[in-house]
C-alpha cells in the first residue's frame, strides 16, 4: 500500500480515501452485477483493487493519523 501523502490540511478520517492501491481490473471484470450505466455516471472505467481487507487497510489509515497527531 502507498503511504498517505502528507497534506498541509488536516484530513482527519478523510485521509483514507487517499489510499490509491497500484491494481485495478476493468469494469468489465464485474460482469452483470455493474450497471451499464456506471462508467457514464461516474467516470470510473476501473476499479482499484487491493491485496489488503478494509479493517487492515482502516487500521493503517488509523496508525497513520495517530502519528500525525
Amino acid at each position: 500500500m502507498k503511504p498517505i501523502p502528507a497534506s498541509p490540511i488536516p484530513l482527519g478520517i478523510a485521509a483514507v480515501s487517499f489510499v490509491q492501491p497500484s491494481w485495478t481490473v476493468a469494469n468489465d471484470w464485474f460482469g452483470p452485477s455493474m450497471p451499464r450505466k456506471f462508467a457514464r455516471h461516474t467516470g470510473i472505467e476501473r476499479r482499484a483493487v487491493s491485496p489488503e481487507g478494509e479493517e487492515a487497510m482502516a487500521a493503517a489509515a488509523f496508525r497513520q493519523l495517530v502519528r500525525e497527531t
